[in-house]
């Protein structure tokens, strides 16, 4: 079948689905699945990202917070979405956030090194994940620099985290141009969730000693927490790659008023990352420095009106030289020093208005609007240094956006709900474009729906993909460039980026069969879907040829160069067999088609590994103890960027979990075993992933 009858034949699906929701008949018998939360949790709580309560998400249908800024039943929702609940988390053996989406359908976790995850979803994997959508707490944290997200430097423990919301497909009617395939939401717990003093040690194979500590308190209508955290490890055992970094994070919600409440926090990254060069035959040091402060206020109006504001800014420094000589050519004297300033300072400014509407029992309306600032500056990323030959004053450069958006949900008398969303922006580094989508959720019985997308979505260029121009001092090469007589001193370009760029665009459409059978504990998901991607933005490897710089010869640029097709199946799976055993299991089957004159075809569908699936089993055994295994599973692949071919691997965590308790401390004794498959390459040929053993003792004092 091609593509465009393919395409065809999608929206003479959605045309038939429409006409057959509006004709179905109304359920007499009993209400459709989430009708009695509408009244009482939807229309009361729904107007934010973290206004719920842990009350809520426990109940037998899932409450989801990110896929229309609304809160809805999972079922009702338009989009595919996965859950990562704290019982998972703890369960996964992992230790690292970034690790944790390995139980997501279609998602690829991998390591450009020890301590630079690599989190990607269908495809078009680089070091640097520009295509997805990342918020904490309803803060976006992609780096304005390059646009993906540095999951090791985030100021976040895991012990923090109340649940993980992922969105499988474009996103941006909601979060904007980055929610381009997929979008994470990590929401942390409420303050007075959190009191008391709560410690965990960890020590392990490979240099691993981690500390965590958290105190919190309840104080009239204040509850605050306060956490702080050390990681060190030694990284891949072939590799210059250890990591040592400190966390602080701080929480505090305070209950201003019967209608108005108040979030405040602030945290910081400081540390090191060792960064090896094999060319340069170097290891140098990354020195990290990231703090954030949010401020969200909310208003409950009445129970069918609400409104909040937010507030947040992130600075981030990152310090990154090499000062090397390398013998490039057999002859004496012929050390070539390079100097290469890979140092970052990037700043956020972001202020946000969403207003919460019920305009009638059957109708919902979120609406709001949004400014952001990014601005950045790198002496040797930017070409601003003036070693590099710059004699201008230009230090920063910047992108502004501006955002409208809305989200109208109808839930009919015939069991169907629709959602139309959309989003308008407007940056410096794109035109303005209007990203909208269509949900119907059809309930074919009250535990049965299914649910068609239709949507489309744009990715504004990033500051590297737009205005970079990287440049390196080149002192003393053996052979001089043309028309240079001496030994040479010169400037080398890496990339540069491209001013005329245009975003990137998705179209996709999406069918689905979501089942929660409650009285079996199941819950099922099958998505079908298919996607169109135009204008990628891929380095040109031939654009612009420098025979000056016999180094190389030529300097990598962006562009768009190439168009592709995604489609596939996903399916998750929740079950739980027996009283004490929960099983998740999920499975994708992923195709890319594209042609690129600079990559090759096969090159762009090898950046998504064809098969991929994950396990996670859970058993509780008598006297509290625990016991979880964590399997996944993918088929070869082929990174791009500094990503090479490697074949498909498995990898499995075991934990088995004691808890004890002495006089008021309750505590947690965990031994894990991590990659107890056996070695295998990750990501690059010098990447070894190899079995790891570890100890984790916790304990909270009430």
């Amino acid at each position: 079948m091609t593509h465009k009858n393919y395409k065809f034949r999608c929206l003479r699906l959605l045309t038939a689905a429409i006409a057959l929701s509006i004709s179905l008949p109304t359920f007499a018998a009993e209400p459709s699945i989430g009708e009695e939360l509408t009244t009482d949790i939807l229309a009361a709580k729904s107007f934010n990202l973290t206004s719920l309560s842990e009350e809520d998400f426990l109940l037998d249908i899932p409450v989801v917070l990110t896929a229309t800024r609304l809160a809805q039943p999972i079922n009702e929702a338009p989009a595919a979405i996965t859950i990562i609940d704290r019982e998972m988390i703890r369960a996964s053996g992992t230790r690292e956030i970034a690790d944790l989406f390995r139980m997501v359908p279609g998602f690829v976790v991998s390591r450009d090194n020890g301590h630079t995850p690599i989190v990607s979803y269908h495809g078009f994997s680089s070091e640097y994940v520009a295509r997805m959508q990342v918020l904490v707490d309803g803060r976006s944290v992609y780096s304005p620099v390059f646009g993906g997200v540095d999951w090791a430097n985030l100021p976040l423990a895991m012990d923090d985290i109340e649940r993980i919301e992922i969105i499988r497909g474009p996103n941006a009617a909601s979060f904007g141009s980055n929610s381009f395939l997929s979008i994470i939401n990590i929401i942390t717990q409420h303050a007075s969730e959190t009191t008391g003093v709560f410690g965990r040690w960890t020590t392990g194979s490979n240099g691993l000693k981690d500390v965590f500590v958290r105190i919190g308190e309840t104080t009239g209508d204040f509850d605050y927490r306060v956490s702080a955290s050390i990681m060190n490890d030694e990284g891949f055992i072939d590799r210059d790659d250890d990591r040592r970094l400190k966390t602080a994070r701080f929480r505090g919600d305070y209950q201003l008023s019967a209608k108005d409440n108040l979030m405040f926090q602030a945290g910081t990254t400081q540390g090191i990352r060792e960064i090896d060069s094999r060319f340069l035959q170097t290891t140098i040091d990354r020195d990290i420095n990231i703090n954030f402060e949010q401020i969200q206020w909310q208003r409950q109006i009445d129970n069918n009106d609400a409104i909040s504001l937010q507030f947040f800014h992130t600075l981030e420094n990152i310090d990154q030289i090499i000062d090397a000589r390398v013998q490039l050519f057999p002859l004496p004297l012929s050390d070539t020093r390079f100097i290469i300033d890979s140092s970052t300072q990037s700043e956020r400014f972001d202020v946000e208005l969403q207003h919460t509407k019920q305009l009638h029992e059957s109708l919902r309306l979120v609406w709001g609007i949004g400014l952001r600032q990014d601005s950045a500056k790198g002496p040797h990323i930017f070409g601003t240094s003036a070693d590099t030959g710059y004699t201008g004053s230009k230090k920063y450069f910047y992108n502004q956006v501006a955002r409208v958006f809305s989200n109208i949900e109808w839930r009919t008398r015939h069991s169907v709900t629709y959602n139309l969303g959309t989003m308008w922006e407007k940056s410096d580094l794109a035109s303005q474009k209007l990203s909208p989508r269509l949900g119907i959720n059809i309930a074919i019985t009250p535990e049965q729906y299914i649910r068609i997308i239709a949507s489309r979505a744009t990715r504004t260029p990033s500051l590297n993909e737009s205005r970079s121009n990287f440049r390196t001092p080149v002192e003393d090469f053996p052979i001089p460039p043309y028309g240079i007589t001496d030994l040479a001193d010169f400037t080398t370009t890496a990339w540069v980026g491209n001013r005329n760029i245009n975003p990137e665009k998705i179209t996709s459409y999406e069918v689905a069969y979501h089942a929660n059978f409650i009285r079996k504990k199941l819950s099922f998901d099958l998505k079908l879907f298919y996607e169109q991607v135009r204008d990628l933005i891929t380095i040109d490897d031939n654009t612009i040829p420098q025979p000056a710089d016999i180094l190389d010869g030529e300097i990598l640029a962006y562009d768009n160069l190439t168009d592709a097709n995604i489609r596939g199946v996903e399916a998750n799976l929740d079950f739980t067999p027996l009283t004490n055993t929960r099983l998740i299991l999920s499975r994708s089957l992923t195709n890319i088609d594209s042609k690129n004159p600079n990559v090759s075809s096969e090159k762009l569908a090898e950046s998504a590994p064809r098969h991929i699936t994950s396990l996670l089993a859970i058993n509780r055994f008598p006297d509290g103890v625990t016991g979880s295994l964590l399997f996944y599973s993918v088929s070869k692949s082929n990174g791009l960027g500094s990503g090479k071919p490697l074949p498909g691997y498995r990898h499995v965590n075991l934990r088995l979990a004691f808890p004890f308790r002495w006089t008021n401390v309750n505590g947690e004794i965990a031994l894990i075993i991590q990659n107890v498959s056996g070695d295998y390459l990750d990501w690059r040929s010098d990447n070894l992933a190899e079995t790891q053993q570890f100890i984790t003792i916790s304990a909270q004092i009430d």
